[in-house]
């Protein structure tokens, strides 16, 4: 039977092309630490210099002994006041409360069950690799059967890779942190692959349905709110909903000619509304009520005065306050009346709830649609950005879902090959010129060199 030797010497390449001799020992439950350094260059000296430091009891480092498990370490992480990665930040560039709400959310629910007891030292690339890849078979947190009784197989909701992705990148943030605070030498998480997002497809609305599903009635709208109702309280209610209803189908037509998140749609105010353009300042969500967009940036949005007209009477109604509001502007409608409009609004146009689902019809899909729209029409990429709220050209593409049973180019080009005699030109249907003589160009050198035997033939001639 082989015997373990107490530590283990071997040699690291420094930067600067010099050999140092580092260890490895064992610590007292038997698992090897990380490797330290010698500071010999030799082996025979590293070799003697470990044996010393086993002989003093020094070879076993006192702060390995003390290493802290991931659940010591993450004890106030995610705490303005207590969290050295918030600290750190704080000053240099802006996080928002909601997305520390949400680390903070993921480290509870995710990472704390399963790396909670391990060492920090201890873990493992391939303990990361294992977390990462198990996470969409987890059941999501939190979930609530619709009616009384419990979750069925049916209706059990995994994690999707996009959301495992999140939490992971939370992780390896937290650990890159240990690594900062020298707690640990390297981050396991690190050099893991993340997941490939499963990518939905989204079948956006035809402009045509668009236009037939938007038929705006504030004339009818605003006054449902307007004098005292002697109906009594049930009415008065009643009333209330249908103008929120009549609220959010003006709200839903606003994000389908703007591209604006529902965050930013329902954030919008009275104060952001002028004659030819809306600004987009911030957003809204009752978690965290109005704050800075996602980008952080304010943009504004040309608008037309058809899009205007409704958003002006409700500004006069609402002032600078929300404007999709039922409240005089105290608040917005609610995210959950938006989708109900949006439901009522594709059921209007013969777009049942499984074509709604199958076509990928969420809020969001208004994103897709303008972005879409705005290409199909020849806007230039980098205006569509500016409008979309997007900053890469990776999002401009991601978020276009071009119908190509509309581009009637297509068959001309088709026909041309087909049916004429010359060739068309690639995207214009016109037809190419005919090829002619091919005209050889000769570089300078070759030029020069006709000269010459032009010169010595003319001299030649009338010599």
């Amino acid at each position: 039977m082989r015997v373990k030797a107490n530590f283990t010497v071997f040699p690291r390449k420094m930067a600067t092309g010099k050999v140092i001799y580092y260890y490895q020992a064992y610590d007292e439950d038997g698992f090897r630490i990380n490797p330290h350094s010698t500071g010999e260059s030799l082996k025979t000296l590293a070799v003697k210099k470990c044996q010393q430091l086993m002989k003093d009891g020094l070879l076993l480092p006192a702060e390995r002994k003390k290493i802290k498990t991931f659940a010591e370490f993450a004890e106030g992480w995610w705490e303005w006041d207590t969290c050295q990665y918030l600290k750190a930040k704080k000053y240099r560039k802006g996080l928002t409360q909601a997305y520390v709400d949400t680390c903070k959310r993921h480290t509870k629910n995710w990472i704390l069950p399963y790396f909670g007891k391990m060492r920090l030292d201890r873990i493992t690339r391939e303990d990361c690799d294992r977390f990462l890849t198990n996470l969409p078979e987890q059941e999501k947190k939190g979930q609530k059967p619709k009616d009384a009784g419990v979750l069925t197989p049916g209706t059990v909701k995994k994690l999707k890779t996009s959301s495992a992705n999140v939490i992971y990148g939370i992780l390896r943030l937290m650990l890159k942190q240990a690594v900062a605070e020298k707690l640990i030498l390297f981050n396991p998480a690190e050099t893991v692959e993340e997941l490939t997002a499963e990518g939905k497809v989204v079948e956006i609305l035809t402009p045509t349905e668009a236009r037939d599903m938007f038929t705006p009635k504030m004339k009818s709208a605003v006054p449902l709110l307007e004098g005292p109702d002697q109906a009594g309280k049930e009415k008065k209610d009643l009333r209330k909903f249908a103008f929120a209803h009549e609220l959010a189908q003006v709200a839903n037509m606003t994000a389908a000619v703007t591209g604006m998140r529902i965050g930013e749609v329902l954030g919008l105010k009275g104060s952001c509304i002028f004659e030819n353009y809306i600004r987009v300042a911030g957003q809204y969500d009752t978690k965290h009520n109005y704050r800075q967009t996602k980008t952080k940036k304010v943009r504004q949005i040309p608008t037309s005065r058809t899009v205007l007209d409704p958003l002006d009477k409700l500004k006069a109604l609402n002032g600078d306050g929300f404007l999709f509001s039922d409240d005089g502007g105290a608040s917005p409608i609610s995210r959950y009346m938006f989708n109900k409009a949006l439901a009522a609004g594709l059921s209007k146009i013969g777009i049942d709830e499984d074509e709604k689902k199958q076509r990928n019809l969420t809020p969001h899909a208004w994103r897709h649609f303008f972005n879409t729209t705005l290409r199909v029409n020849n806007v230039a990429d980098a205006k569509t950005r500016a409008v979309i709220g997007h900053v890469t050209e990776q999002m401009t593409e991601r978020y276009t879902d071009f119908d190509t049973t509309t581009f009637t180019e297509i068959a001309d080009v088709q026909d041309h090959i087909l049916l004429s005699e010359t060739p068309a030109v690639s995207g214009t249907g016109e037809p190419a010129r005919q090829p002619g003589r091919v005209r050889r160009y000769t570089t300078g050198r070759h030029e020069a060199r006709r000269a010459l035997v032009t010169v010595h033939r003319k001299k030649h001639r009338h010599g």
